[in-house]
């Protein structure tokens, strides 16, 4: 479940875990989270540092992903070094272009079992068409406004399932989480998408991992570009 970083103290991110809440809240289970920062590695390296506070958008659907977007506060600044630094954020309702190529990456699942996903792993996709994308997954669930299709039609190759923890490329801060006492993680949800280093989207969801015919599904920052200035002032 990884975190991007926006300033030295907020984090945009997907948190399913938690059901949507109308305003910024402290829960029980926020204090068995910690974040690491900063480092290649899920697992060592980098900064650590604890959660204040989770804001889910409250018109999160979860069967459906809508609005597939949370906020985190950490409790104390990041400090800005050349492993660790803010990433940048769309304009507010920001075209991406079909074919545009985007960077995911991630600790996720690997199709071969001989490369270990213990160190970042990244993968360039191309943005594609929004009709065709909705055409795609037509029968399987609704491609809505903030949300935007990235991968390659023959499959192979995609964002996929596994425990995620932390990441900084080329000046892009990636964060995850290193402890969960409460819940266990499958997913590579919540991972960036980036163009340059501008947050574009966030790994959402899709229908199995690099299937053909079934590129990942992406949240759409731009689509909550305002809601993010609302609740973090950024």
């Amino acid at each position: 479940m990884p975190i991007v970083g926006i300033d030295d103290h907020i984090a945009v991110v997907n948190f399913p875990q938690f059901s949507p809440a109308p305003s910024g809240f402290k829960d029980d289970l926020v204090k068995d989270f910690r974040v690491r920062t900063g480092s290649d590695y899920r697992d060592r390296g980098g900064q650590i540092r604890l959660i204040r506070w989770i804001f889910n958008h409250p018109q999160h659907v979860p069967d459906s992903h809508d609005y597939d977007f949370s906020i985190l506060k950490l409790k104390t600044h990041l400090k800005f070094d050349e492993k660790c630094q803010a990433i940048k954020l769309p304009r507010s309702d920001e075209h991406i272009k079909d074919g545009t190529n985007l960077t995911v990456s991630g600790w996720g699942i690997t199709m071969n079992s001989k490369e270990s996903n213990v160190k970042l792993r990244a993968l360039v996709v191309p943005k594609i068409n929004d009709d065709v994308c909705r055409k795609i997954y037509m029968d399987v669930a609704k491609i809505t406004p903030r949300m935007f299709c990235a991968g390659f039609k023959e499959g192979g190759k995609d964002s996929c399932r596994g425990i995620t923890i932390i990441h900084t490329i080329k000046g892009i801060t990636r964060l995850n989480f290193l402890k969960c006492l409460s819940c266990q993680f499958s997913e590579d949800s919540g991972g960036p998408l980036v163009k340059g280093k501008v947050l574009m989207g966030i790994v959402s969801w899709g229908e199995g991992c690099a299937t053909r015919g079934h590129p990942g599904v992406y949240a759409r920052v731009a689509s909550v570009r305002k809601w993010i200035r609302l609740v973090t002032d950024l």
